[in-house]
Order: C-alpha cells, then structure tokens, then sequence
C-alpha cells in the first residue's frame, strides 16, 4: 500500500511551477476535483493500478520534475507580503502568514505572506485568513481587527518574462489607492483601481502597492486579456528569472500538467476498464451527475435529492462480484461524495469567516498557531479545553488546500462514507449485499434528512473521531496480519485524542476481536464466545490507548507538573453529576444527557431524523439482555454503540444540534439495518415473497 499514499504525495506536493495541477495548495477547481478528491479515492479503489512499472515510472517523474524544479528554478508567482499596521495575533513576530506552503511558512517574519499564481477577484479570494484570527489578547471579538477595521498594507513584486509586446493590466479595489511600478517607473492609473502598461519583450519587475481599506479587495492582473492562471499568462518569477530558467520553465509546466493528469486520467480509466460493468459505472456517473446538477441548481432541495438518489441504488442489479465494500461505495460513497464536491464549489480557493467564540474558531485559530507559529506540541494550550487533535487535522488540511475549508468539508464527507461503510460491512457478512446498502444508506440519510448536514466541513472535531474509530473497527475485523492490528491501536488512539469523550467507544474497538456475527445474547453464555477471541486484536487495542493516555498524560504534566489525561478539560465543566448533586438530581440529569444524544435534540424531543438512534438503542439494550427476536444482533456492534452512549452519564455538551450524537450514526445503520434484514428474512420465509436476483435477502450459498 506505498505507492498509492507515494503516488498522492506526488501530486500533491507543492511545485515551484505553477500551473493546472501544479499541487498544494489545491486553489483551482482542476487541482480540488482531480488531485484532493478523485486521486484519493483511485489510491483505495485501485490500488493494484500502481503495481506496473510504466505506472510507477510516471510517479517517480513527477517527483523528480518537483526535485529539480526545486533545485534549480525560482518559485513561479508573486510575492504577496501583508504588513499591517500592529501586530493581528497573540506572540506575532512579523507579517502574518497565509496557509500557502510554497510561501515562507516555517519563518517567523516571512518575506511572502503567500505566493500569487492566480487572480483574486474579490475579498475572499485574497489570501487573508488571517483576519479569522484573535487579536493579541485573545479577546473574545475582533473589535479594531476585522475586515477594514486595522490598516494593512500589501506589497506585490516579482518579475515578468516577456516573449511579445503586449499589454499588461492591473484590476484592483477602487478604494485600495494601489500604485504600479514597473521596473521600478510608476505607472498612472487609468481610473481609479485600473493600472494598464505596454511592454516590450524582456523581462520586466513588478510591484504593487495597496492598502487593503473598506472591504473589496480584488487585485486581478491580465495580459492581452488572459488571466494570471492561464497557460497564455508570461512566465512570472519571485526572482529575476536565469536563461536555464527562462527555458526550462515553459517546458516544465506542460510536462507537469501532462505527468499528473495523464496519471489521474489514466488511473481512472484503468478502474474502470478492471470495473467491467457498464451498468454499475453508468449509475454511478449518472447519479453523481444529477445529485452535483441539483447541489448547484436548486440548493435548498439537493440533500433530499441526494438521499433518493442512494437509495434508488438498492434497485440497480449489479454482478455479485460487487457485492462487497468497493461495489457498496461505488454505488452510494461516489454520489455521496459528488454531492458535496458540487456544493461547495464556491469554497474553491477562497477563505472562510468564521464565528467568533464558537469551537471551530478556536481550532482555526490553534491550527495557525501550530503551523504558522510552530508550537508544534502545545497546539495552542497548555492544557486541552478544547479538543486536542482536530487542531493538527485542521491545519494540515489548510496547508494541502491553503486558506479554504473546502479540506474539511472532504474530510468530513469521506468520514462519513466511512461510517457508512462499516455498517454495511457487519450487516452484509450477516445477510446479503442489498441489507448491506440499506444500513449504508441509513447513517447517510441522517445526516442528509438531519441538521447534522452542517457539520459536514464544518470544522469540529466529531466526525474526524468517529471515522478514525470505525476505520479501526474495520482493520481489527480484518485482521489478517500485524499490520492490521497496529493500525487498529493507531487509530483508536487517534479518535480518543480528536474527541476524548469517545475514549470508552474507542475501548470498545477491542469487541471486534470477537466474530462480527456474534449474537449479543451469547454475551452471558462465555464458553460460546471465549475461545473465539482474537486476543492479539484485543491487547493491541487496550495497549494501544494505554499508550496513547500515557502519551497525553506526559504532554499535560510537562506543561503543568500534573500528570493526568483530563487535567485542565472541560470534564468538570460540562459534568453531569456535579458535586454537591443529589442522587435523585443526578440520575433525572445522566437520563436527560443520554436522551439528548439518542433524540440528536437538545432538549430532548422525538426527531424523524433521529429514528435510527433511538432504535438502535432498543436493539442493543434488548440484545443485551438475550431478548427473544433481539438476541442475535451482532456483540461487537452492540458493544460499539453502547460505548459509545456511555460519554453521556459523566458529561453533557451543548448547542449544535445533533453535534454529540454523531459518533453513534454507523453503529445505529448497523443495528437497524440488522433488525430491517431479519425482519425481512422472516417475512420471507413466512411468505416466500419475491426477491430481486441481484439483492436477495436470503444468502445464496453454493
């Protein structure tokens, strides 16, 4: 599995060229679409493509155009440096960074704030993330430091290599009061934000200087018409331009367009020429089509479009040797993830404002302070009151895609597919493909039928945990290796550090080194299940949160001289059961905590879209309990969400509806999707009532 996280790496990595798909940050639609979203999914779709020499001969000359390019050429571009009139955040040492890698992102003064490849045609797609920061004093508002409230001054220089005369423009902000200068002489506006020079062949240097007054802050320079990012746009440099520069370079940007899309383009087909169902790949490219068509045309509508389109999957009749995993998310994982794709298109290249005080601006803000300011191991605090690892995940998201959150909004998406994905896996080794899809489709349908929806990119740290601890539960149902247990324990302390509420779900991984077919009701029967435990599963999962707690708990006493997981929290804060609480007052407030979660309400209250929670815990508490009709419900699954209700009686959150039951959407498709397939089995041996040769609900052995 190397060469596709090596083959991702390349084309992501950054370039000291600069074209379509030149790498991080991902700012133009051609880069999010083919390199952050379709090369991912390729690396686990189609893994095998990689194993051809040709293939792997592309990779490696991808990566050696990025060397050399790095070694002998000046970083394509402008520099685009903001000085503002007092430092913006707390222990700034010089400008403020943008999230652009190819920028001066690891000094403290950097001489570019970020590096100018492309046209901004307006306030937010100027890389100033910046302003989402706090002032020095970490004051709760950004009252003198927003938008057009603190002068900022910004600087544009570089250099130009002219092949024909032609005329060059300069568009920007009327109210910017921005100044031209080319080789060094200034040249006088037209009108006021409109800057026109002809230039005769050679090459020239630049310079730009504004303000960034009021709030509309375009700066778009064209030539003869064409816009920065175009291919017809001269060569620009940081630095005068060498002649091994000025003829490689034009060279180099056409190889590297041609290497890295080809690679995609190629891979894509492979897939689909090793798919070899017409039928499968047609739906899937229809309905990703149409659910995108409806997430640009008609907004407000395109969930619930998006939710009839995956389940009108279970009436497509595919080839059994796509009834696994793979042929599950091709039919409902790749609309789910075009549906997202489409609706955040105008994140492309462009930053977000975020609330002041709410969660997500704290772990913006310590995002920043980890990468831009390197407090690599603090992360921003001393002790975690805010969560501690979705602050890394955040900011190494904005470095692959720079200042937008469109990063996030992919990780979510893909987190969830992978919630879903679990569910379909336990219930399908159970029954059948179809009841596979039904509990995939269930966890997705809440959150697209659910208010949850706006979580997806939101940048909270919820669904980042559970997809980490249902991607361990996959490993650790695998478990043909080592390797599988190790990244099991990985992942299960990863999803405890990027929510330590979930630390009792996380434990509860350890249940997969049970059969995922277990019946619960064999739980108080050992002799059943005692000498079916996979027990290298079972200690690699407690080890491995052994060591993760003890990992945390250095962290916190190196600190603060106290050597604990939770010190300095909000478990106190947020405890349900406070001192000085009576008994009777205690246990009416862990059922109205535990209620919240199960009705994803706060207060708590039936929601149609929470069904699937409150039926799930019927089930697992029934199974439990060896309740005839529930007692065969899957142990590892029950154990799973169980756990996962248990965070509930010690602390309660708040705001952000359906916020805290997030963790619990796949274990809930795949109890429900197990009580709708044996309920189905039963109605159809009672009836013999037909059933679709493609999805049948009896398991067909031969």
């Amino acid at each position: 599995m190397i060469w596709p996280v090596i083959a991702v790496a390349a084309l992501i990595w950054p370039s000291r060229l600069s074209g379509i798909l030149d790498g991080a940050p991902l700012d133009t639609l051609p880069e999010v679409l083919l390199l952050g979203l379709v090369a991912p999914a390729l690396a686990w779709l189609h893994p095998a493509f990689l194993r051809r020499f040709a293939v792997r001969a592309f990779v490696v000359a991808i990566i050696l155009v990025k060397i050399v390019g790095a070694f002998t050429l000046h970083q394509q571009g402008w520099c685009l440096a903001f000085t503002p009139a007092k430092p913006m955040v707390r222990e700034s040492t010089g400008k403020p960074h943008s999230w652009d890698i190819r920028a001066d992102w690891l000094s403290a003064d950097p001489i570019c704030s970020a590096v100018m490849s492309r046209g901004y045609r307006d306030t937010f797609a100027l890389p100033v993330w910046f302003f989402n920061l706090p002032p020095p004093d970490d004051a709760p508002h950004r009252g003198g430091y927003g938008a057009g409230e603190i002068p900022v001054r910004v600087d544009v220089s570089g250099f130009m290599n002219v092949a024909d005369a032609g005329l060059l423009e300069i568009v920007t902000g009327a109210g910017m009061g921005a100044t031209l200068r080319v080789d060094g002489a200034r040249v006088d506006a037209r009108e006021p934000g409109h800057h026109q020079a002809i230039l005769a062949p050679g090459i020239h240097g630049i310079q730009i200087d504004a303000m960034l007054a009021t709030k509309h802050w375009p700066i778009v320079p064209t030539w003869n018409g064409h816009p920065m990012e175009s291919m017809f746009f001269p060569e620009t440099t940081l630095k005068p331009p060498s002649r091994f520069d000025r003829a490689a370079r034009p060279i180099g940007n056409w190889v590297l367009l041609l290497l890295g899309g080809s690679l995609v383009l190629w891979w894509l087909a492979s897939f689909a020429r090793r798919c070899g169902d017409p039928r499968l790949l047609t739906w899937t490219a229809a309905a990703a089509a149409a659910v995108s068509i409806a997430a640009v045309a008609i907004t407000s509508e395109a969930a619930s479009y998006t939710a009839a389109a995956v389940t009108l999957a279970l009436l497509l009749v595919t080839r059994r040797r796509f009834h696994n995993v793979r042929g599950a998310f091709l039919l409902i994982g790749v609309p789910w993830l075009a549906y997202f794709a489409a609706a955040n298109l105008h994140q492309v290249g462009r930053w977000t404002l975020y609330g002041v005080g709410n969660d997500n601006f704290h772990f913006q803000r310590f995002s920043y302070r980890v990468f831009m300011q390197h407090f690599w191991l603090e992360g921003g605090q001393v002790t975690f009151w805010n969560q501690p690892l979705y602050r890394w995940i955040a900011g190494t998201l904005h470095m692959i895609f720079g200042d937008s959150s469109l990063g996030q909004v992919y990780w979510d998406a893909a987190g969830i597919a992978i919630a879903a994905m679990f569910a379909y896996k336990v219930v399908a080794l159970r029954f059948t493909f179809s009841a596979g899809l039904v509990a995939a489709i269930i966890p997705m349908a809440m959150f697209l039928l659910g208010p949850t929806l706006e979580f997806v990119g939101f940048g909270l740290s919820e669904i980042a945990s559970a997809s980490f601890i249902y991607l361990a539960a996959f490993f650790a149902m695998r478990n043909r290796r080592a390797g599988d247990v190790v990244m099991a324990g990985v992942l299960v302390v990863l999803g405890f550090y990027t929510r330590l509420n979930n630390l009792p779900m996380a434990a509860a991984v350890a249940a997969f080194a049970l059969p995922v077919t277990l019946p619960a009701g064999d739980l108080w029967r050992p002799r059943q299940w005692w000498p079916r435990v996979q027990w290298r599963v079972a200690i690699g999962i407690g080890g491995a949160l052994a060591i993760g707690a003890a990992l945390l708990a250095w962290r916190t006493w190196y600190y603060t001289g106290v050597f604990s997981v939770f010190h300095g929290t909000q478990r106190e804060f947020l405890a349900v059961w406070k001192p000085g609480m009576s008994l009777t007052q205690a246990v009416p407030a862990m059922a109205s905590s535990l209620m919240m979660v199960l009705t994803a309400s706060d207060p708590p209250q039936f929601a149609w879209h929470a069904l699937p929670l409150l039926a799930g815990a019927v089930i697992a508490v029934a199974a439990i309990c060896a309740v005839p009709g529930f007692r065969d419900a899957p142990l590892p699954v029950v154990a799973l969400f169980l756990a996962g209700c248990v965070g509930a009686f010690v602390t309660r959150g708040w705001a952000h509806e359906g916020r805290f039951s997030i963790h619990l959407f796949g274990a809930a498709g795949a109890l429900c999707g197990w009580g709708i397939a044996a309920i189905a089995r039963v109605l159809m041996r009672s009836t013999r009532a037909w059933s679709s040769p493609a999805h049948p609900l009896e398991k067909v052995t031969s």
